[in-house]
């Protein structure tokens, strides 16, 4: 069953076939979730062609990070980078990374003072 879909991928232009196939039956039973279905293989063969075009990403794109700034970073996202935390995008990119990263913290200045 992989092996229809991985056709798909490396032929983008065969997902109408299906897209064209469900707009005939959408005409013909007049049924909207059969429109729906059409469209959908519709807007997969427009994606398909997107990432084969290099346009569009699916995932394993070459993007070069030279360096990641974060500002401002709050006590709650120092604590998760310390720890190695990554609940959310920007603590998964800070782990993911490999360039040099800058922390601004929040707030003009702060000090630690005993008290």
């Amino acid at each position: 069953m992989y092996e229809l879909f991985a056709r798909f991928v490396d032929a983008p232009e065969l997902a109408l076939i299906p897209a064209a196939s469900f707009a005939l039956l959408a005409v013909f039973f007049r049924q909207r979730a059969l429109w729906l279905v059409a469209g959908l293989w519709a807007l997969y063969t427009a994606y398909e062609a997107g990432v084969a075009a290099g346009v569009l990403c699916s995932g394993d794109c070459a993007i070069r990070v030279d360096l990641l700034l974060i500002a401002p970073a709050t006590a709650n996202l120092l604590g998760k980078l310390a720890h190695g935390t990554a609940d959310d995008f920007l603590t998964t990119t800070y782990l993911a990374t490999k360039a040099p990263v800058i922390v601004a913290l929040l707030g003009a200045s702060i000090t630690f003072a005993p008290s």
